[in-house]
């Protein structure tokens, strides 16, 4: 009951928070500021799709790895999967699950062996996807979590489809 109580309170933090922004940027960094928070993990990214070049660019990320000049192409490694398929993925041994690449989070030094990543959609089409990456005790991501995140990414795409804010990138 605790942990359910947590997650609706992280829902409504989240739901308080995007109601209040003006950007993109707004939107999902505090967003993911909190589900980072709430779900006590290393790193996490906003992935947004460019549709010109079918890559996948980090919005924003959060953690000790600095990805920003990183981009993955749509259909590849798990962000591109989830973006690709519109499902979100759920990884609980990374090295062995045959989507994921290692070049992302690993390359900045962070080891990646759990995961969860959920896609970003707006009313018409996926536009990006939401990862999180390691339970810093060293846990694995639960369902519950999952759905969590599943929520919040919902909320912020809702969120940038009404204020319009897709047309700033």
């Amino acid at each position: 009951m605790a942990e359910e109580k947590r997650f609706t309170q992280a829902t409504w933090k989240i739901m308080e928070q995007l109601l209040e922004v003006d950007s993109i940027d707004d939107a999902l960094s505090g967003s993911l500021e909190i589900i980072y928070n709430v779900l006590n993990s290393e790193a996490g990214a906003v992935w947004l799709l460019d549709k010109a070049t079918d890559r996948l660019t980090p919005l924003f990320h959060i953690g000790p790895a600095d990805i920003s000049g990183i981009t993955v192409e749509n259909g590849l490694g798990i962000e591109g999967v989830v973006t690709k398929t519109g499902k979100s993925i759920m990884v609980t041994d990374a090295a062995n699950d045959p989507r994921f690449d290692g070049t992302v989070f690993d390359d900045g030094g962070v080891v990646t062996k759990t995961m969860l990543c959920v896609p970003l959609n707006n009313l018409h089409e996926v536009i990006g996807c939401v990862q999180l990456v390691n339970k810093k005790d060293g846990g694995i991501y639960e369902d519950d979590e999952l759905k969590l995140c599943e929520h919040m990414a919902s909320l912020a795409a809702m969120t940038i489809e009404e204020k319009g804010l897709l047309v700033d990138l």
